[in-house]
């Protein structure tokens, strides 16, 4: 059989390879100094440009911060202030809810003393009166409620319109007050009862003691005087 003969290729020198890696690294650092010097000219140039604008970049950045962080504090402060009060205000409002089922005025007389006129004035029929009145409002108070808004009102109807409720008197009591009995005889009326037309004489009259609740926070309520509680009077037929 024939054979098939292989020749090696001829040995390359060590020194010759020796010689290619010095020429590599000799372009690397060549090229690393180059690339090095442009980088320091680079920042020489920065530190140049810093110098004369960096202490006022500086500064404004620094004062920036400062107020940024002032105002956010702020804030949080006065939102979480605001968020308290109103958490306070709602529950202020909801303690006072069925308050004024339990809790009511005394009221142990409301009724006519004295009829002291019945005429026509300015082509509507006026009367003026005085009437005695005995009320302890202190039940009607509430740690929640600022003061109270107390009034008399007659009611009376008439053919034309049938219900008819005009303010006679009024008085307001705050909760500072430490007297808050209203005790008073033949007092006279601050408001005339004035009717809308001619249709007053000989009608039935019904005074009421009526109050509103006040309160420091949440929404005002009206009380009244329960109607088997009032008294009535008839106004005569003729003028007085």
């Amino acid at each position: 059989k024939g054979t098939t003969m292989m020749t090696k290729p001829p040995a390359v020198p060590r020194c010759y390879h020796l010689h290619i890696q010095q020429t590599k690294q000799n372009k690397t650092k060549r090229h690393g100094t180059k690339h090095n010097r442009a980088t320091q000219a680079e920042q020489i140039r920065d530190n140049q440009e810093n110098s004369k604008t960096g202490p006022r970049k500086y500064e404004h950045q620094y004062c920036t911060n400062i107020m940024h962080t002032l105002w956010v504090r702020l804030n949080a402060v006065v939102f979480f202030g605001l968020t308290v009060l109103l958490g306070l205000s709602c529950l202020a409002a909801v303690s006072k809810i069925g308050h004024s089922l339990y809790y009511k005025p005394v009221i142990h007389n409301l009724e006519i003393r004295k009829l002291r006129s019945l005429k026509s004035h300015g082509g509507v029929d006026r009367a003026l009166l005085s009437f005695d009145i005995h009320a302890d409002m202190a039940p009607a108070f509430h740690w929640n409620i600022k003061q109270l808004f107390v009034y008399v009102v007659a009611s009376y109807e008439t053919p034309n319109k049938k219900i008819n409720q005009i303010v006679v008197w009024d008085k307001i009591i705050e909760a500072i007050d430490p007297n808050k009995v209203i005790e008073q005889e033949n007092l006279f009326v601050k408001y005339a009862l004035v009717d809308q037309g001619k249709e007053l004489r000989g009608k039935d009259i019904t005074l009421q003691l009526m109050w509103d609740h006040m309160p420091t926070t949440g929404l005002l309520y009206q009380g009244r005087q329960d109607i088997a509680e009032t008294t009535s009077f008839v106004l005569p037929n003729e003028y007085q």
